[in-house]
């Protein structure tokens, strides 16, 4: 306890140390932004140097538009007035920059400029009605206007330059000699802060050096504490970790079972229906009567072996999903070259002799699908559609900028509102479903694919209106990695 009591009072040292330190850097460094604020200022107070400046400039260029206007008037030919008058253009281009200078730098009232500004563009007429008389040889009447009418407005122009040049050096000297009185003013301030800062140094270390032995005592049971926590911390960790090797084994046992069991049914089946296909070649040396009758029950049997086979596969194909035990191999495809692939080489159930329709928007590029987990996913919906309506089923491509907008329509029974929540779960079926032949498998099979190509799939349904799947996808996707390619994914 007596080296924990040195070791704090050398923290305390310490610590007071970077106070008075960091307190007398606080003092440097406002003493430093004051004197900045300073000079700034003392720029500020050059500011009007810069109108004063731009003005000097105006009178000087007014002075040459002035010599010129006289020199036009004296001028003996054209040509002397053609230039004179270019150096007066040259002259109202420059005021007219300057007094962009101005209308930035001014430190008084806008209303002040423009009205100079108005008095210097006014000006203009009475120039041109010079050069006007000058060039038609009534000079007497020229040089007539020139002393009466132009003086008097230039004398006017300059009053208000004059006004200007006063009022922005009265303001720069007026702010700067606010500006020293608030240097002094934040001096003392400053001085004061850091006094009482250093007061409250010396208070603070007292009162937090006292604290600091109590809480010594405190940490000590705390630390006591902490070990027991963390014992109990690892004692949990090893748990879980126990606990995620069960799930993992559970995990690999349900894939093993499910590809057991599946095979294991698909044996009996194929045996069922192979001896039900060679029945159906003796059916002929029976009498018609019962003929008729044995094939409409062994048709039956044969349909609902093929319905459980269908179940089978797809049980084993969400299983392997699930486990995620598949490897995803995309390659650039006309989406639209896809679907006529799909159509031309299935037929679906319930189909008979109705076509699906096609429509195309925007400009068309490739994208990246898996052939073998799209085909899978496409016949589901397609499937869907076939079987839950009497219509056309529709397709429209939207091409995008960054993906691939597929909209998948039906005509059917739709979907109820309460059931649209979970019709992407397995082996749910809405309630108007349940008169349809099917394993509840279909969507969230395709769902899963679609999910795989970096994709979305939604629906807006209306009860015995119809059915539109909406599958949007990207234009660009990242590789995936699994342990199972999609060409051997039904194997």
């Amino acid at each position: 306890m007596k080296n924990i009591k040195i070791h704090t009072k050398q923290l305390l040292k310490i610590g007071f140390g970077l106070i008075v330190f960091l307190t007398l850097l606080t003092g440097v460094l406002a003493l430093y932004n004051m004197n900045n604020l300073s000079n700034l200022t003392q720029k500020m107070y050059k500011h009007p140097l810069t109108v004063s400046n731009a003005v000097r400039d105006i009178k000087i260029n007014i002075l040459i538009i002035q010599n010129s206007l006289k020199d036009i008037i004296i001028s003996k030919n054209n040509q002397e007035i053609e230039k004179k008058i270019a150096l007066i253009h040259k002259s109202e281009d420059e005021i007219s920059q300057i007094f962009g200078i101005i209308y930035q730098r001014f430190l008084g009232k806008i209303e002040d400029i423009r009205k100079t500004h108005r008095a210097f563009n006014q000006w203009k007429p009475i120039r041109e009605e010079i050069i006007s008389l000058a060039r038609t040889g009534k000079k007497e009447k020229a040089i007539e206007i020139l002393k009466n009418k132009n003086a008097s407005h230039v004398e006017f122009m300059h009053a208000q330059i004059q006004y200007m040049v006063d009022f922005a050096n009265y303001k720069g000297i007026t702010f700067y000699g606010k500006s020293l009185k608030a240097r002094k003013t934040a001096f003392f301030t400053f001085s004061f802060i850091i006094i009482i800062i250093l007061i409250l140094g010396f208070c603070i270390a007292y009162i937090v050096g006292a604290n600091i032995l109590r809480l010594e005592k405190n940490i000590v049971v705390q630390s006591e504490k902490l070990t027991n926590i963390n014992q109990e911390l690892e004692k949990a960790k090893s748990e879980t970790i126990q606990a995620l090797k069960k799930e993992q084994e559970l995990s690999k046992l349900r894939s093993y079972f499910i590809s057991i069991a599946s095979h294991q049914f698909r044996t009996p089946l194929t045996t069922i229906q192979s001896s039900i296909e060679i029945i159906f070649m003796y059916l002929s040396d029976i009498g018609s009567e019962f003929e008729v009758k044995l094939e409409k029950h062994f048709k039956k049997v044969f349909t609902e072996i093929q319905n459980l086979d269908s179940l089978m596969n797809d049980i084993l194909l969400l299983g392997k999903v699930d486990v995620g035990k598949t490897l995803f191999y995309p390659i650039e495809t006309d989406i639209k070259e896809f679907f006529d692939s799909i159509l031309d080489q299935t037929t679906f159930p319930s189909q008979g002799k109705r076509k699906v329709i096609f429509s195309e928007e925007g400009k068309k590029h490739l994208i990246p699908i898996d052939h073998k987990l799209m085909n899978h996913a496409i016949f589901n919906i397609l499937s869907n559609a076939f079987k839950y309506s009497t219509g056309n089923p529709e397709i429209h491509i939207q091409y995008e900028e960054k993906e691939v907008l597929v909209i998948i329509k039906d005509d059917g029974i739709g979907i109820p509102e309460e059931a649209s929540k979970y019709i992407f779960e397995t082996f749910y079926r809405a309630n108007n479903a349940v008169h349809y032949k099917g394993t509840g498998l279909g969507l969230a099979i395709a769902k899963e694919f679609i999910n795989q190509h970096n994709g979305t799939i939604e629906f807006k349904s209306e009860l015995n209106k119809g059915t539109e799947f909406w599958i949007r996808l990207p234009k660009y996707i990242q590789a995936k990695n699994h342990k199972l390619s999609s060409q051997e994914f039904l194997a």
